[in-house]
């Protein structure tokens, strides 16, 4: 089941961080009910707490694939979760340059006034359209897989 970037961009707008975003859009468009979402992605918005490192659309989007691959019991392979979640980063880094939120929207989001004058429609919102494209390529890739 695909994300709706529009829905992502939605809900980043609507006073979600990127990564509770990215995980509520994917929610909404498999029907998933859980209080754990968006709550667990709350710590990774801004680059993983406001530490500006990895980009909370992608830290939401590897949460996503985690989901959607990952083991579901310890002595599982977490091999196919890995592998999908180093070629989300990878293409999203060929798109956008970075996987890194400091390096991708220059800004220092643990002093407040970055917070004041940053424009997220023009910053944020394109990094939150293309991780959710390219999160739509693993899943369509994901699907492809012979269960």
């Amino acid at each position: 089941m695909e994300i709706n970037p529009l829905r992502a961009e939605e809900l980043f707008r609507s006073n979600l961080n990127c990564a509770e975003a990215m995980l509520l859009a994917y929610a909404e468009a498999s029907k998933i009910e859980s209080a754990l979402i968006p709550s667990m992605g709350s710590a990774l918005g801004a680059g993983l707490c406001r530490t500006g490192q990895v980009c909370g659309a992608v830290t939401g989007s590897l949460m996503v694939i985690g989901l959607l691959c990952g083991r579901r019991q310890a002595g599982d392979s977490n091999d196919l979760a890995y592998y999908y979640g180093w070629l989300l980063m990878q293409k999203f880094a060929e798109r956008k340059g970075s996987i890194d939120c400091r390096e991708l929207t220059g800004q220092d989001f643990n002093d407040e006034r970055a917070w004041e004058d940053y424009d997220y429609n023009t910053n944020c919102v394109p990094l939150i359209r293309s991780a959710a494209e390219v999160l739509n390529e693993i899943i369509a890739e994901l699907e492809s897989i012979p269960h």
